[in-house]
């Protein structure tokens, strides 16, 4: 609770890593199928990668350093127009691949702002600890306290664990399946047939 701003900018460092694990698959897989246009040029490939870091470093420069990013913005530009070159390539529509190329560019950062909520969630966990024991120590001093205060602390921990356990849920697999697999995993392939043995 003492730490709220080192606490959120933890949560970004853990989205960075994750989202960047996720391209490193997409990377990989790309090789593995053979398939180096979308290994360069994909939602996922290594010029939306790079656009990623380089976005990230420009913010940190430019907010944090507070040094000069002419140079950096104008090699985002670079990057951002052969991404969409490349798209109205392919689509031979102008407004949408703009869309789309501009859709992919702010995506990745708003979903690396997403794991902020780790460092929400936390909060949230030691601010309702301190409630149990505030509401806790209150009745402490009354006839029966000591009672009444193991019954709240008890009682309070199991509303917390059974809240938090279906809030974290609900968020890890979201961020899980939106921000980490949709970087790598494709639908389609070949069906599983599982080994059967044939009886006479």
């Amino acid at each position: 609770m003492e730490n709220v701003e080192s606490l959120l900018i933890f949560s970004i460092g853990v989205g960075v890593l994750v989202i960047s694990v996720g391209f490193l698959i997409s990377f990989f897989s790309s090789i593995h199928r053979e398939n180096f246009e979308q290994l360069l040029f994909n939602e996922e490939g290594i010029i939306p990668f790079a656009t990623y870091w380089l976005s990230l470093g420009i913010l940190i420069k430019a907010l944090i350093l507070k040094m000069d990013v002419k140079l950096e913005l104008l090699i985002l530009t670079v990057l951002l127009l052969t991404s969409f070159i490349y798209t109205v390539r392919k689509t031979k529509k102008f407004a949408t691949s703009l869309v789309d190329t501009l859709r992919v560019f702010i995506e990745n950062l708003i979903n690396t702002l997403s794991f902020m909520r780790l460092g929400a969630f936390a909060l949230a966990h030691g601010a309702l600890f301190f409630a149990i024991f505030t509401v806790a120590d209150s009745v402490k001093s009354c006839k029966g306290g000591t009672f009444i205060y193991w019954l709240i602390v008890i009682l309070g921990n199991l509303v917390i664990v059974a809240l938090e356990g279906l809030i974290v849920t609900i968020q890890a697999l979201r961020l899980n399946y939106y921000e980490f697999f949709k970087k790598f995993y494709r639908g389609g392939g070949r069906p599983f047939k599982p080994f059967k043995l044939e009886v006479s």
